[in-house]
């Protein structure tokens, strides 16, 4: 697949949507069992790249996805044990947004999230020099500011409604500070995925990696592995085997079918770009995920009742948003 500069920004922006689009299928499970959810998502993912090697393999890998892997076998685990990572990490951080809500959930994990990967792709990932660091930087300090903005506007609100009569036990509080340290190591194991990516796939910067789309099937299958293992635990121990299989509504089912083609598809689509992008741009293209989120989150209602203040700021997180990506988008052409 040949991209150029712009449709490697428009594949990555689209991968941000869709990873924030299918967590959408959180607020309509119901009673529906989240390690069910999670088990037929990454089914569905597995299923998903599956399919596009069969589509693209013949031309992405002409030798065979053994012949590419031989002499690599522990670089091809580091890969699947990448993937299991992103997933248990994932998996801490749907139990939060699925209790909390979106917008609680990128509070934390946005501000985080963000930092942590800057330093990690710069660290490990390299950047092209035919691309900007200044303004790869500016752009950094941008969306950074652009998430701590999104928080205190999801601070305020909070207290906003506080005075507005809603008041919060302290025992929610407490569940709520463990709940955003869970969250911050959540973000540390969805490091190993950005390990992952950023030496399996091959580039300039690292040719030796395995093609992109080998890249991604390794993922997936470690992926699937650490879903299935969470499914099998989860659901002996709370014995909603009948429910995660046979439930008498299957909508959730179909969703989370749905949701495993957004999210590895999105995966697929970010990682091709990548190496047009480099590692420091393709992450913080994707950091801008968290502002769908908070704009899905208003969607639903989570800034229903916060007063103007609140709103101001989120404005702002949005323009700043906005602002990032321009700059990342001078960076690669400048």
């Amino acid at each position: 697949m040949e991209l150029t500069i712009g449709s490697a920004i428009f594949l990555t922006l689209l991968a941000t949507f869709l990873f924030a689009f299918w967590y959408q299928a959180l607020k309509h499970l119901g009673e529906y069992p989240l390690a069910g959810f999670v088990m037929w998502l990454y089914i569905s993912s597995f299923i998903t790249i599956l399919a596009a090697c069969r589509v693209l393999g013949a031309h992405d890998m002409p030798e065979g996805i053994f012949q590419e892997i031989q002499g690599k076998e522990l670089a091809a685990f580091g890969v699947c044990l990448g993937g299991a990572a992103m997933t248990y990490g994932l998996i801490v951080s749907l139990i939060h947004m699925k209790e909390y809500g979106m917008i609680a959930n990128q509070a934390i994990s946005g501000t985080a999230g963000a930092i942590l990967g800057v330093i990690l792709t710069f660290v490990v990932g390299g950047l092209s020099p035919d691309v900007s660091l200044a303004m790869v930087l500016a752009a950094a300090a941008v969306l950074i500011g652009a998430s701590v903005i999104l928080q205190y506007s999801g601070m305020i609100k909070t207290g906003d409604r506080k005075k507005q009569g809603e008041n919060e036990s302290q025992q929610n509080m407490e569940s709520l500070k463990k709940q955003n340290k869970m969250l911050i190591f959540s973000n540390i194991l969805m490091m190993g995925y950005s390990i992952a990516y950023m030496l399996g796939t091959r580039s300039e910067l690292h040719p030796k990696g395995f093609p992109a789309l080998l890249c991604v099937l390794l993922l997936a299958i470690g992926s699937l592995f650490a879903a299935l293992s969470y499914a099998a635990v989860s659901l002996t121990r709370h014995h909603q085997w009948r429910q995660a299989l046979i439930p008498p509504n299957r909508i959730p089912i179909y969703m989370a079918l749905g949701a495993g083609i957004c999210h590895y598809g999105g995966n697929l689509m970010q990682i091709y770009a990548l190496p047009l992008l480099s590692a420091p741009v393709s992450n913080l293209l994707l950091k801008t995920s968290s502002l769908w989120t908070y704009l899905w989150g208003v969607v639903y209602g989570e800034y229903k009742g916060a007063v103007l203040k609140s709103k101001i700021f989120l404005a702002a997180g949005i323009g700043a948003y906005a602002v990032g990506i321009l700059l990342l988008t001078y960076a690669l052409y400048c």
